[in-house]
């Protein structure tokens, strides 16, 4: 029996594609907010939002983009939180690992209604939106479940 769970300690198994998402996920989120921001200022919509003249034609779209810059960045800080718990082996970590990747299914759904609530007739990535929000809850289900039942979870974050 301690052999067993002697053999189950340590960053390996399944482990390492949890390793490895929680080094991409912030790049990833990193990339795609700053093509999003680079975008909409090189058209010229971000001045027009953030002078508040977009909000006559969509009340409540600066209150959206601000909120969505302040939560991508908390979720960002997650990640390194997460990345530093995962390789100190803390107890804590499936606990905070699950929160985010719950909370990050949350967000995109709100996120997604009050955008297509705000601009109706321009929302366009309902399909995207859909996507993403599948996704992140089958990677939380997946996930999520690991952390949960896993032998080498239990064995390895003890710190």
């Amino acid at each position: 029996m301690q052999t067993e769970k002697k053999n189950l300690e340590g960053l390996g198994g399944w482990l390492i594609l949890v390793g490895i998402s929680l080094f991409v996920s912030p790049i990833r989120l990193w990339i795609e907010i700053t093509q999003i921001y680079q975008e909409m200022k090189s058209n010229g919509s971000w001045e027009l939002i953030m002078s508040g003249e977009a909000d006559m034609h969509y009340p409540g779209i600066k209150a959206l983009i601000l909120g969505e810059i302040a939560i991508n960045s908390v979720q960002i800080i997650a990640c390194i939180v997460l990345i530093i718990l995962f390789f100190m082996k803390k107890k804590l970590f499936p606990i905070v690992f699950i929160a985010a990747a719950a909370f990050n299914v949350i967000f995109l759904f709100v996120d997604s209604v009050v955008a297509s609530s705000i601009m109706p007739d321009e929302f366009f990535a309902e399909e995207e939106s859909g996507k993403e929000i599948a996704r992140s809850f089958m990677y939380l289900a997946i996930w999520g479940t690991y952390m949960l039942v896993s032998k080498r979870v239990k064995a390895t974050f003890i710190h």
